[in-house]
């Protein structure tokens, strides 16, 4: 019995079905496998059964009653599970195995009631105890709700007819879309660039750059091209409160020296007027919440894949975030990078994760960024579907600031380093006098990469 008097959802005859169905026919295992883990089963002696079944497969053994008799004996669990009676008895109520994926799905079910049950008794407590942090109770809401969610995703693997078959669809889909004027990608505001490369929903692209090149400045002239085309746009700022934010982008639409705005100089009203006026019906959310989590990041995102006002989402940036895994900086930032990935897949949006690089590049006396100058890199390469590195001069060889009042100087680069469906390239720009608004001439490709690349 439960808190509340009542027995807790269960289903212990499916439950002997399939464990029967599994010692007469092992080859009905590779239908429940992705549905039950061994604690879903609600009888103790399921779930060692169970388990004892799961180990025998996974060492390649075969199975049957007698085989999994000696497994449980020498685990001395033979009886406690009820011995030679409980085993026979349930082997006798095989009839089919036609079915067993369904038996599976119901176990499943009756598990998520208990854990839902669980959980609320659990998070009910910790709310009424004054000890208990209140955002690291949510956390553990977020967390324990996310984790429950995901045991009720069952993969199958399908043949490869049917993958095909998957992607014809989703390629029909796509066409469908766009003749009904719907977003299936979305463009970085440079028409070279898109050429090349586009944002698609489910990928996590990182722009890295060092500090002060430009990555903010580049990440909300991007947010401001896709809000353009009337896309949902969510920021997420751990560096700079939304005011300052506002302000940049405010400015990127007008000629006004930044320094001037700050300090309140006199200047053109009406430019700040014209620009205000353009982008305030931009459909762009900024949270400048400086200590933004994943639980944080996931609860929004999941409200607005809800009210289907997910688009574009923006970081800034990985290295000022919190990550699950605290034992080093590299993996608390590849749990970070996981965490994001499943978040695009799953709610399938594009995401650009801003990010710093390390200064190795410059110990190689070169000006070609590596992937592996991600800083803190962990496994951000190996998460990320696409990697750009933003570069631009800002000194002369002397050391001295560049002039930029000449185009010459402004001269900025994306390079595609990573590119999972297409190709590296390296695309010239330039960037106005207050590195706050960008404008492309030319392009350089793979073709002619080694011989007319800057770097």
């Amino acid at each position: 019995m439960d808190d509340f008097g009542k027995l807790p959802p269960q289903a212990v005859d499916l439950e002997e079905i399939i464990l029967g169905t599994l010692m007469v026919d092992q080859d009905s295992f590779y239908e429940v496998s992705n549905i039950l883990k061994p604690e879903m089963f609600y009888k103790d002696a399921n779930q060692k059964i169970y388990s004892v079944i799961y180990d025998l497969i996974d060492d390649y053994k075969p199975i049957d009653m007698m085989i999994v008799s000696e497994q449980l004996k020498s685990k001395d669990m033979y009886e406690s599970i009820g011995g030679f009676m409980y085993l026979s008895n349930i082997c006798s109520r095989f009839t089919s195995s036609v079915n067993i994926s369904e038996y599976a799905l119901i176990v499943n079910q009756k598990y998520l009631a208990r854990e839902g049950i669980r959980l609320s008794t659990e998070l009910s407590n910790k709310c009424f105890d004054d000890s208990e942090d209140i955002n690291d109770t949510l956390d553990f809401a977020y967390q324990s709700l996310d984790k429950l969610n995901d045991s009720t995703l069952h993969g199958r693997t399908k043949n490869f007819k049917e993958n095909i078959q998957n992607s014809l669809d989703q390629y029909e889909k796509r066409i469908q879309d766009r003749k009904k004027g719907l977003q299936v990608y979305y463009g970085m505001g440079l028409g070279k660039v898109n050429k090349i490369f586009l944002l698609v929903p489910g990928d996590l692209t990182i722009l890295a750059a060092r500090p002060s090149v430009g990555k903010t400045a580049l990440g909300l002239f991007i947010s401001k091209s896709v809000a353009k085309d009337n896309i949902p746009v969510d920021i997420f700022s751990l560096e700079m409160t939304s005011r300052k934010i506002t302000d940049r982008m405010i400015l990127g639409e007008t000629n006004i020296d930044p320094t001037l705005y700050k300090i309140g100089e006199n200047t053109d009203w009406k430019q700040i007027e014209n620009a205000s006026s353009k982008i305030q019906n931009y459909p762009i959310s900024i949270n400048d919440e400086m200590d933004i989590s994943i639980n944080y990041i996931r609860s929004i995102i999941r409200k607005k894949y809800k009210k289907k006002e997910l688009g574009l989402v923006v970081i800034d940036y990985l290295q000022l975030m919190e990550g699950s895994d605290k034992s080093n900086k590299n993996n608390e930032i590849g749990s970070i990078t996981r965490a994001l990935k499943k978040l695009c897949v799953k709610y399938e949006f594009p995401l650009i994760l801003l990010s710093q690089l390390s200064r190795e590049y410059e110990k190689r006396g070169s000006k070609k960024h590596k992937l592996s100058d991600l800083r803190d890199s962990g496994n951000i390469e190996q998460d990320a579907d696409n990697v750009i590195f933003l570069t631009r001069e800002i000194h002369d060889i002397e050391g001295n600031d560049l002039d930029y009042s000449n185009e010459e100087n402004r001269k900025c680069f994306i390079d595609i380093a990573k590119h999972r469906d297409g190709a590296l390239a390296v695309i010239q720009f330039y960037c106005n006098e207050y590195v706050n608004n960008f404008y492309e001439k030319s392009i350089y490709n793979t073709e002619n990469y080694h011989d007319n690349n800057p770097f």
